[in-house]
């Protein structure tokens, strides 16, 4: 099959896919994404070639990788039980504010804290994390949180596990997809209440 053809084939698909759009600018965006996502069904249902391994900054090949990256944002995380009253969403604020923290983990760990030290829940998911920052968000708390989404949230989880990271202050259950705070994770949290 002639590539060129096959190309023009895509276009005309794309150009009759919005042409009963009558605001211009909206139709030249809805041709882009169209086209992008006929360009893309079209690779990804062929057998990768040459046009699809494409050369890195340091001169050396490597596969695209958006569907591998599609797959990770469409994973979501389990949905959570867990329900503050007002009295718990005030702490919730107090805790979140007196702990600081500065980078995701941080954040994240703050929120598993609360879960662990005010609601009495040893163990916990990404959802119940998840969950409690949806609330710590709706109280508008003094120090902003950073952007939490499911894949940041499951990174921050795994990053407070991981070995690797030399902090550890999470360790996994035998529960999937669930953590509890470590013994590491209580002597942090020891240290930053005494400072």
């Amino acid at each position: 099959m002639n590539n060129n053809k096959t190309m023009s084939e895509i276009i005309l698909e794309a150009e009759n896919s919005v042409s009963s759009m009558t605001d211009p600018d909206l139709k030249k965006e809805a041709f882009k994404i169209v086209l992008s996502e006929l360009i893309q069904s079209r690779t990804s249902n062929s057998k990768p070639d040459q046009k699809a391994v494409k050369k890195t900054s340091s001169g050396s090949k490597s596969k695209n990788k958006t569907n591998k990256n599609t797959a990770k944002k469409e994973k979501k995380l389990p949905n959570s039980d867990i329900s503050l009253d007002t009295n718990q969403l005030q702490s919730l604020k107090q805790f979140y504010e007196k702990k600081a923290p500065t980078s995701e983990a941080d954040a994240v760990f703050a929120l598993a804290s609360f879960i662990d030290d005010k609601l009495a829940q040893s163990i916990f998911h990404g959802g119940d994390i998840k969950i409690i920052y949806h609330n710590l968000l709706s109280m508008k708390p003094s120090i902003k949180p950073p952007a939490l989404d499911d894949l940041k949230i499951t990174r921050a989880l795994s990053w407070l596990f991981a070995p690797s990271r030399k902090k550890m202050w999470l360790e996994k259950t035998d529960e999937e997809g669930s953590f509890k705070i470590s013994a590491r994770g209580k002597i942090q949290l020891a240290y930053t209440e005494n400072n």
